[in-house]
């Protein structure tokens, strides 16, 4: 999963915000609250369970808002930053979904939520490990955390 959500995700960025994106050193994150930011989150079920989540610091999810919707403005709305980091949630999820489940039928994705860093925990899924891929920008970094439990045995 790792080997496929990295290069997903450097080019999510590449192609949709112009950033260049560099992964670090995949961890398990400890499950306590990040100070500053906010999370975007998109559950998957069915034959699939678990969520992926875009986890960016308040400065840089409004500097990936600017970029991905082409804004001069030198602030941006909070229901910007939740649209733009929602989305760009979806189609990393989209993505990692095509992954799991080929067909397209098996699998479902929920809306993406928004959730603010600090509310940001998680429930390890029995017989899975929470994968976190730390990213380096020259403009910010930011984190995808993955973690999918298969049902079919």
């Amino acid at each position: 999963m790792v080997e496929t959500l990295i290069p997903a995700t450097e080019d999510l960025f590449s192609s949709f915000v112009s950033l260049s994106a560099s992964a670090g050193t995949p961890f398990q994150r400890a499950d306590v609250p990040e100070a500053d930011g906010l999370a975007g989150i998109v559950h998957f079920s069915g034959q699939t369970s678990g969520y992926v989540a875009l986890c960016l610091p308040a400065e840089t999810a409004a500097l990936t808002t600017k970029l991905f919707l082409f804004l001069e403005a030198e602030h941006v709305e909070n229901e910007q930053i939740d649209d733009a980091v929602g989305e760009l949630t979806n189609i990393l999820a989209g993505q990692v979904k095509s992954l799991v489940d080929p067909q397209g039928s098996n699998v479902n994705l929920s809306l993406p939520m928004i959730c603010s860093k600090q509310d940001f925990t998680a429930v390890d899924l029995p017989g899975t490990e929470r994968v976190t891929i730390p990213f380096y920008t020259d403009d910010g970094d930011f984190f995808v955390e993955v973690q999918l439990a298969s049902k079919l045995q």
